[in-house]
């Protein structure tokens, strides 16, 4: 990427063709640009352009198209950071252009797009039983790992619909646990990873790539994982002590805790057999909840559900929202990533210390990056997302 980008600024942007060819570059004309990246849902980019610059408005010459430069669904947008490597340039967000809003002042007008990496472009795309649509009994699995069968769904729509701007060939795919699972008719492939994400035995990472020689139009790699990130001891947050955060927000939300889980493998029945928490129960008396999975046959699926909800919702839920100093905090998607278990602290000034003397772990896992890039596109990360839930 050496000499595509002007020297001194933190990002840039490319926007091409779905087949890779380069189109427009927004890297000095976008403003009120975002990034987020969530843990398990697709990364999201926004950004405001002026509607009438000729970067933005030009049609572009192509057979049958006359759409201008910045356009919906026929678009890929690559957003590349400067991390003064071997090249300097970084691919960290690519996905399709799926929504553009045009709107004016007075005499000023705008276009606001908004691109998702392809995980979402997945919930357009059905799940296959062959070369069939899944019929009214679903689509079954049975002992097998989870990595293999988010790997079986892409690729089947890959083969019988087309690109969907992913590579599932050169990703990572770990042994996972074998799960029962059942996927209702009518599930899209996006929903279909979702719910084997809700089995809390894997997590699906789509790690942008920016390749339009080897590998034209692909947005992603895909990779599966038992569970994403590792620990990160040098990625500290802290705060009233140490400092190397100016914002942060600790959220119990007791309303949603649940120390029995009681699910049940179809509409009106029959339960699988109940997740319990004894010593929940002890502090904080009886707490239930439960769900019914109507299109869900595989009770071993529902059992496992229902393990993953009481980890996450015996103490309550426990979410810390950070908001790192741009000066002295590590540096997102270098010093850590979505998935990764930092350390985080605070001091009792924030009514309970962090870490809680009912959940002592100091670490925190990341589920969510928000960027904001200013004009001059320099990064800030506001309310990083992490919760201690699901810890051993």
């Amino acid at each position: 990427m050496t000499g595509r980008f002007p020297f001194g600024l933190e990002w840039s942007s490319l926007v091409t063709s779905l087949d890779g060819a380069s189109i427009t570059g927004l890297t000095k004309l976008s403003a009120s640009r975002t990034i987020t990246f969530s843990l398990n849902k697709p990364a999201v980019a926004t950004g405001v352009v002026p509607s009438d610059d000729p970067r933005v408005n030009i049609a572009t010459v192509e057979p049958g198209l006359d759409a201008p430069h910045l356009s919906f669904n026929d678009r890929l947008l690559y957003l590349f950071r400067n991390e003064g490597g071997t090249p300097p340039w970084v691919c960290r967000f690519a996905g399709i252009i799926e929504q553009i809003e045009d709107a004016a002042t007075a005499d000023q007008p705008y276009s606001t797009f908004t691109a998702y990496d392809p995980w979402q472009y997945l919930f357009a795309r059905p799940v296959m039983n062959g070369t069939s649509l899944v019929g009214s009994g679903g689509l079954s699995y049975g002992a097998t790992q989870g990595s293999v069968i988010a790997k079986q769904l892409v690729d089947a729509t890959i083969a019988l619909h087309g690109s969907v701007h992913i590579d599932t060939d050169s990703g990572t795919f770990e042994t996972t646990d074998q799960i029962d699972i059942n996927f209702q008719q009518g599930i899209s492939v996006g929903a279909a990873l979702q719910q084997l994400v809700q089995t809390g035995t894997l997590d699906v990472v789509m790690d942008p790539v920016y390749d339009p020689l080897g590998r034209p139009g692909i947005c992603a790699v895909m990779n599966v994982y038992a569970q994403a990130g590792t620990v990160q001891d040098s990625a500290i947050f802290s705060w009233d002590v140490g400092r190397s955060v100016v914002g942060i927000s600790s959220l119990v939300d007791g309303d949603q805790m649940a120390n029995t889980i009681q699910f049940y493998n179809g509409q009106g029945g029959p339960p699988v057999t109940p997740a319990h928490d004894a010593t929940s129960e002890a502090r904080y008396g009886w707490w239930e909840a439960q769900q019914f999975f109507p299109a869900q046959t595989q009770t071993v699926a529902v059992a496992d559900m229902a393990l993953f909800q009481l980890e996450l919702r015996k103490q309550g839920r426990r979410t810390v929202n950070i908001t790192p100093s741009s000066l002295i905090s590590p540096v997102p998607l270098l010093d850590y990533g979505l998935g990764d278990r930092v350390p985080v602290y605070a001091t009792n000034r924030l009514r309970q210390a962090i870490p809680w003397n009912s959940d002592p772990t100091v670490y925190s896992r990341v589920y969510g990056i928000p960027i904001t890039l200013s004009d001059d596109g320099v990064e800030q990360v506001t309310n990083l997302v992490t919760s201690p839930d699901g810890f051993s």
